[in-house]
């Protein structure tokens, strides 16, 4: 149990500091310092935001399941139609799941910046 909620905050800790090297000025060692800063201020914000874009990713792929079993049982008969089916249905999927991640990136890095203005207004 420890391990894994080590391995929750270094998770959590990776992609806040990474959201703070998008400002102009910042560092690796800065971001890292940033990071956990803003990690240890707003933690249950962070998690918030992992939550519900995990929830929105399993949503997504869940909308996309009956249509991948229904290909899996139409098509399966002609291999070349049912791979072209599949790699469409791929990309069809990874559209959403890819502005997901970058809602995912802009809200934590919104976050972060808010953090530091709050701060240096603080």
């Amino acid at each position: 149990l420890p391990i894994a909620f080590l391995c929750l905050v270094l998770g959590l800790w990776f992609t806040v500091s990474q959201a703070d090297l998008a400002r102009e000025g910042s560092g690796v060692f800065v971001a890292a310092r940033t990071g956990l800063r803003v990690l240890g201020a707003r933690l249950g914000a962070v998690l918030l935001f992992h939550l519900l874009f995990f929830i929105a990713s399993v949503g997504i792929s869940l909308c996309a399941l009956p249509l991948s079993l229904l290909l899996n049982v139409g098509l399966r008969d002609d291999p070349m139609v049912h791979l072209a089916a599949r790699l469409l249905l791929f990309f069809l999927q990874s559209v959403p799941q890819s502005v997901l991640a970058l809602a995912l990136g802009a809200s934590l890095v919104a976050l972060v910046r808010g953090e530091a203005r709050g701060e240096v207004a603080g």
